[in-house]
């Protein structure tokens, strides 16, 4: 388990996506990446909004947002980490190459 440095989370330069779906999608895709590993823990809320110069409020919505699709999860007083059971692009490409049995056409 690493801690996840606030300068390692970029937002995409996108003025037509708001800053909370920007965070979201980047960190999810340092999940997919493999760059942020199961176990590995995020940064404060408020080191991250300060590192972005975003509110703290859209750092947290993001967070949130996280642990409803399961990329990460809060530990109380602890802070939020990426989850065990992460999606990540190597589970998707396992699951891909699984033979498929008993299709129905």
């Amino acid at each position: 388990m690493a801690n996840i440095a606030e300068n390692q989370i970029y937002l995409p330069d996108d003025p037509s996506i708001s800053l909370q779906i920007r965070l979201r999608e980047a960190i999810s895709k340092g999940i997919w990446d493999g760059r942020f590993a199961p176990g590995d823990r995020l940064p404060a809320t408020r080191a991250l909004a300060k590192q972005l110069s975003i509110a703290r409020i859209t750092v947290s919505l993001a967070y949130e947002e996280l642990v409803t699709t399961g990329y990460i999860q809060s530990r109380a007083r602890s802070g939020f980490f990426v989850s065990e059971d992460a999606p990540s692009l190597l589970k998707s490409e396992d699951f891909a190459e699984e033979p498929v049995e008993n299709a129905v056409d």
